[in-house]
């Protein structure tokens, strides 16, 4: 009996030619890793059951857009985040900006009086989508700088320097609000 181990750009190949049961192998394989990025980044079951679906339906009309320059990991990886934040963006989601400038370490004025919560939509709203992906790269995923660089095809320089003007956005926000 002879064993043949596929590659991974051989196996995307045959999805994109047809074979559905190589791609529900693929999703069988990836389902944790999306629900889970997912669930951490929503904090819903029921809602990340629903987005995972998304994803993957993105994944499937998609696949013959994938080129193998990055794993097919940071492929979806990247789908799922953009999933997430439109997610988030759509449902008006509150968070506690306290959390955001303590984990973003973004000094806070304390004689000013500032809402504790915050919309997420106009908070996004301040950032490009990729500095709002560097973001939770960097401070939820806690991925180092050279990670971040290799999922995003930038230069780890480029990473820092978006990174901090990003936080510097948020500060200059929270200090105008």
């Amino acid at each position: 009996m002879i064993i043949y181990i596929m590659t991974e750009k051989e196996i995307i190949e045959r999805i994109v030619k047809g074979d559905k049961y190589l791609f529900a192998k693929l999703y069988k394989y990836y389902y944790s890793y999306v629900f889970y990025r997912i669930y951490n980044f929503i904090g819903n079951i029921t809602e990340a059951e629903d987005l995972v679906q998304n994803v993957w339906i993105k994944i499937y009309f998609a696949i013959n857009k994938f080129k193998s320059d990055s794993s097919f990991k940071t492929w979806i990886y990247k789908i799922t985040t953009n999933e997430c934040i439109n997610y988030l963006k759509s449902k008006r989601v509150l968070i506690d900006l306290d959390r955001i400038v303590d984990t973003l370490q973004v000094s806070r004025d304390p004689t000013k009086d500032i809402e504790n919560e915050i919309d997420v939509t106009n908070l996004l709203s301040i950032l490009s989508k990729l500095e709002r992906t560097l973001l939770v790269f960097k401070y939820i995923d806690e991925y180092t700088y050279v990670e971040i660089s290799q999922i995003t095809g930038l230069s780890e320089s480029a990473v820092k320097m978006r990174i901090n003007r990003a936080k510097i956005k948020l500060k200059n926000e929270k200090n105008n609000a």
